[in-house]
């Protein structure tokens, strides 16, 4: 993910005011925001600069591209709910300690989902009412990956934008927005974004073969949205390189696992990244899993996905969630077949689109779905089944 010539020129002349991006996977949203984030940080050292997305290791990616000790700009890079919890803790007021001790309800009976969708959002937008013209105000506010943030989430945020600077820039993909959320209007949660909206409608970063596939993958329920609302964009062109796409249905679980070790083994004779994407979190079964004793048993090294350090290749384990906004080279994502449901096929796509290069799905058995990928053999390098 670089940042060139063109993609800066694009950020100065963005424009002031409210700014709407809504573009495809790979059509270089991230790295818009970035430049954006350079180039007033360059011009207002003298301002106050907010970057937010939704997932950790997005904001970590953001940081580590940006490297905000590089301005003199106070520019800070955060979660929404990260930012959230510093501003209401940051308040001398009774806020804070109602924060905390609903924190702690939350962690003592794990009621996270409603702490973080329900009471977070309304004591942030009690608090700032309250503070007044005594809130913390930013010069200009960053959202990437905004399908994602909840309309209360914008509320909060646009009340804390400086409204004489009125700087804010929005990107959003609604066919990744693979946490469920209400729909609503832009000008609802006071975004001015009447003329003020682009649309990137190539993918520059997926390769045609992996992209098609990844068309596959959606859902009828999501299909039907493309090019009938804003959020929703079909890809019109894939200007990347060609890639390669390879599938492996094998006759048995332990056997699907097997297969991947050893194709691991093979690519790793090359120093090189390699993403494998699981649906599922598996720290929380503390890598109890087949998959992992063979990679012990085989000797291979790998990190976890939010120890990624960006620089260093190898194998690199993490879950599709975690990897949105990423991308790698080479990525992996196994038991395919577990991916019944709409919202899995969803789940899926974002995680196709991860890849830049190479894509390898493996799964124990076929279903319908792994099927339709059959069906376009012709794009496939090698397809293998269950041999």
């Amino acid at each position: 993910m670089l940042l060139d010539l063109e993609q800066e020129k694009m950020a100065a002349k963005l424009g002031e005011g409210h700014r709407l991006i809504f573009g495809v996977a790979g059509s270089g949203k991230t790295v818009l925001l970035i430049a954006r984030a350079r180039y007033l940080a360059l011009k207002h050292p003298d301002w106050k600069i907010l970057v937010l997305c939704y997932n950790r290791l997005l904001r970590d990616l953001i940081f580590h591209l940006l490297n905000p000790l590089d301005f003199n700009a106070d520019i800070t890079i955060s979660t929404f709910h990260a930012w959230v919890r510093h501003y209401i803790l940051s308040v001398d007021n009774g806020f804070s300690k109602i924060y905390e001790e609903a924190e702690q309800k939350a962690e003592k009976e794990r009621k996270f989902d409603e702490f973080f969708h329900v009471f977070v959002p309304k004591i942030s937008l009690q608090m700032l009412e309250s503070l007044g013209e005594n809130k913390i105000l930013y010069d200009a506010i960053l959202i990437d990956e905004a399908q994602d943030f909840e309309e209360d989430w914008f509320k909060g945020v646009i009340a804390v934008l400086n409204p004489n600077l009125n700087s804010l820039l929005i990107t959003c993909d609604g066919l990744q927005g693979i946490y469920a959320r209400k729909r609503f209007y832009w000008s609802d949660v006071g975004i001015q974004a009447k003329g003020r909206v682009r649309r990137f409608e190539k993918s520059y970063r997926i390769p045609i073969e992996i992209g098609m596939l990844a068309q596959k993958s959606l859902p009828p329920s999501l299909r039907h949205l493309l090019d009938k609302y804003d959020e929703f964009i079909s890809t019109k062109e894939f200007v990347g390189d060609h890639g390669i796409i390879e599938i492996i249905v094998s006759n048995s679980r332990d056997e699907e696992y097997k297969k991947l070790v050893n194709k691991i083994l093979r690519l790793l004779k090359e120093p090189q990244e390699i993403l494998v994407l699981f649906r599922y979190n598996m720290a929380k079964i503390n890598y109890e899993h087949p998959f992992f004793k063979l990679l012990t048993a085989s000797n291979i090294e790998w990190k976890e996905l939010k120890d990624h350090n960006y620089e260093s290749p190898g194998l690199v384990i993490g879950t599709i969630h975690g990897s949105k906004g990423l991308e790698c080279d080479t990525i992996i994502i196994p038991e395919v077949n577990t991916y019944l449901t709409n919202s899995a096929h969803q789940l899926l796509y974002v995680g196709i689109t991860r890849s830049r290069k190479k894509l390898i799905l493996s799964a124990h058995k076929s279903t319908l779905l792994i099927k339709s990928f059959e069906s376009s053999q012709d794009l496939y390098s090698n397809f293998t089944n269950g041999t």
